[in-house]
């Protein structure tokens, strides 16, 4: 059980305090912020090949494909390790200011990648998209950090709302930018040439990391954050290197290393499943849609449709979860990351013997995208539920790098066996993995206890 410090769980100020509705705003903003961002620059990667598959043909075979979208996992595996690390050790804050510098300078280079013969673009899209990764990781931790100690904070005080429900909105904020991307692209497709529509796509993903850094540049440091720093003889803890600092937040991990190993395996295996399938929404989306008289502008134009519907579809599920789940004791994690895996790895199942131009297939993924979404919720918030201030933000971060493991290797690999053997095959290789995740989080994720994220 997690015993939270006096700093998570009482207000800065004397006396009772009202709700604040400017406070909750710079708190959705500075930690909602970045997840929104993370959620269209994502998925903004997806929509982007779809379109540049019409611009070069010849350049954007399936591997460099997978290069590009894996490149941006890979950096943010990195980001989510270090910046993972550098929360627990330096601040949540100066780590949110330098994530979302990051996650907007990636987005805007993207933008700006030209044709060039000595560096062609595909090359510069991997380059700028693992710059971008880098921030993007960084916030997962940093983010859900800030979300859970916001009660701790005095930019935030009087908060309208716990801090367990804020993690559900952060997640929340994860998928309205996901559908924000296939609404900029589905909006622009009709009035611009392609060349602008893609460009727009990559850059308009700086908005919400600007906003967000301009929320972070207002906020204070939490308390929690600064009493977990504390030492009895000299109030706070002189600065020690980062590799001793680190070590002493490895120790603190230490005892709770079987619920780590449950979360990062678990972690792992969802998002093998949930972006092997959603950074490949356009090749499903051609498998499913596409006619004979087809060009690639009108495969792209369907994509963005068919994106359209499955974030639609996530959003709404994660409503759902924000205006029901209000407490992590109203439902068991353990037991409904198990029937959640179970029930992806049946429709994968199901989806092996459709028809891949069945308009069924399309009802089955939106339902697959409305569990896998719940269980990504749960998966995500777990441990910030399980881990103390002063290691919350690396636990988070080592957890989040393994789940994006999952994902790199997902992007990387789901193009070239759909290329090679098609869909279907996709489809039954995800549907043991979701099994396997069944297991794992059943046998190594225990129910989390205490209800101090409720005050």
């Amino acid at each position: 059980m997690v015993v939270a410090t006096p700093g998570e769980t009482t207000l800065l100020l004397n006396g009772a305090q009202k709700a604040s509705w400017c406070a909750s705003l710079l708190l959705v903003l500075a930690g909602g912020g970045g997840f929104l961002a993370d959620g269209y620059d994502l998925n903004a990667t997806d929509l982007v090949i779809a379109i540049l598959e019409d611009e070069y043909p010849d350049q954007l075979v399936p591997w460099k494909e997978g290069l590009i979208t894996s490149s941006t996992f890979a950096g943010t595996i990195l980001g989510m390790l270090l910046f993972g690390a550098l929360g627990d050790i330096v601040g949540r804050k100066p780590c949110s200011i330098a994530t979302a510098l990051m996650t907007a300078g990636g987005a805007l280079l993207s933008a700006g990648s030209v044709q060039s013969k000595s560096f062609p673009i595909e090359y510069q899209l991997v380059l700028w998209r693992c710059l971008l990764g880098i921030g993007i990781g960084g916030e997962y931790p940093i983010s859900m950090a800030i979300m859970s100690e916001c009660k701790s904070s005095s930019s935030f005080q009087g908060v309208s709302g716990t801090p367990f429900q804020f993690l559900l909105y952060n997640c929340l904020m994860f998928n309205i930018g996901s559908l924000l991307t296939a609404v900029v692209v589905w909006a622009a497709m009709p009035s611009m040439n392609r060349d602008l529509v893609w460009r727009l796509a990559l850059g308009a993903g700086a908005v919400p990391s600007m906003i967000a850094l301009a929320a972070r540049l207002l906020m204070e440091e939490g308390e929690a954050v600064k009493q977990a720093r504390r030492t009895p003889e000299d109030g706070y803890a002189a600065p020690h290197s980062i590799g001793a600092t680190l070590r002493d937040i490895l120790k603190m991990i230490g005892p709770k290393w079987r619920i780590l190993l449950g979360l990062c395996l678990a972690w792992h295996l969802d998002n093998m499943t949930e972006y092997g399938l959603g950074s490949f929404k356009h090749t499903v989306s051609k498998d499913i849609f596409s006619m004979p008289s087809n060009t690639s502008w009108d495969d792209a134009y369907q994509a963005a449709y068919f994106s359209l519907y499955y974030n639609s579809v996530q959003v709404v599920a994660r409503v759902f979860l924000a205006l029901f789940i209000v407490s992590p004791t109203v439902v068991s994690q353990q037991g409904s990351m198990f029937l959640g895996l179970f029930a992806c790895a049946a429709l994968c199942g199901v989806f092996i013997k459709l028809d891949a131009s069945s308009f069924s297939l399309v009802a089955l993924l939106g339902l697959f995208a409305s569990i896998n979404t719940i269980i990504s919720v749960f998966v995500t918030i777990t441990p910030a539920l399980h881990f103390s201030p002063s290691a919350r933000s690396t636990a988070i971060g080592i957890a989040a790098a393994s789940g994006k493991a999952g994902a790199l290797i997902s992007t990387l690999v789901t193009p070239m066996i759909e290329d090679a053997w098609g869909l279907h095959v996709v489809l039954f290789v995800f549907s043991f993995v979701a099994l396997v995740g069944c297991f794992v989080s059943w046998s190594l994720i225990p129910p989390v206890e205490g209800d101090y994220m409720m005050k």
